[in-house]
């Protein structure tokens, strides 16, 4: 009888040791699992750089921060003639080189869409004339940029957003890149002068109120 309980004490503390064991390796997974799921959340796969919902979080809390959207021309194209993948690793490519060229700047970079990356510094500084010379330096910085696929060395030309100082940074800055790609401009900052958008909002005001025919809005 002895022996018997005995075996059964031993046996207990065996399958409560592989019990604690299992619980140990499973919460060792879960962590794991939920680190990897953070990290595929916070960061784009492609480029390892601050995603668009990265930016968003980061961005909600702040008054009137900086925003700079830097966006590749055409890059469809380098796509289209080269392949997807070859199209990745400029991407990556330009990645580095934006790194390269914030360091020991104030801005935080993301990958905000496809060709698409956003600048964003919170560093309050009083007029837009230093933000001008980033642009103006990074325009100049990218004519030594360029990247090999095969037998062509591929370069990029961009076009640039800002927004300083306004509230809703993200969408003025879209504006000012719009408005630079519609009139050919390397970049824009955001003034009232150029944001259509409320001068839009009245017209659309003004047909809805009017009920125009179909046929007679342009």
């Amino acid at each position: 009888n002895f022996t018997r309980s005995m075996s059964k004490v031993c046996e207990k503390i065996k399958l409560k040791r592989e019990s604690q064991n299992y619980q140990l390796k499973l919460e060792k997974e879960i962590k794991e699992q939920t680190k990897e799921l953070e990290h595929k959340l916070h960061f784009d796969e492609s480029t390892g750089l601050y995603n668009h919902y990265s930016f968003v979080e980061n961005i909600k809390n702040l008054d009137t921060p900086v925003v700079m959207i830097i966006d590749i021309n055409k890059f469809k194209v380098i796509n289209e003639i080269y392949g997807v993948a070859n199209g990745t690793l400029v991407l990556q490519k330009f990645s580095s080189f934006l790194l390269q060229f914030i360091e020991n700047k104030s801005y935080t970079l993301y990958r905000v869409s496809g060709d698409e990356f956003t600048l964003l510094d919170v560093t309050s500084i009083e007029g837009s004339q230093k933000y001008e010379n980033d642009i103006i330096s990074l325009h100049k910085s990218m004519e030594e940029f360029n990247v090999s696929l095969g037998d062509d060395s591929v370069s990029l030309e961009v076009t640039i957003g800002i927004s300083v100082s306004q509230h809703h940074a993200f969408e003025c800055a879209k504006v000012a890149l719009d408005f630079a790609k519609l009139y050919k401009k390397p970049y824009e900052m955001y003034t009232s002068a150029i944001d259509k958008r409320k001068e839009e909002e009245n017209i659309l005001l003004w047909r809805a109120t009017c009920r125009l025919p179909k046929k007679w809005i342009i």
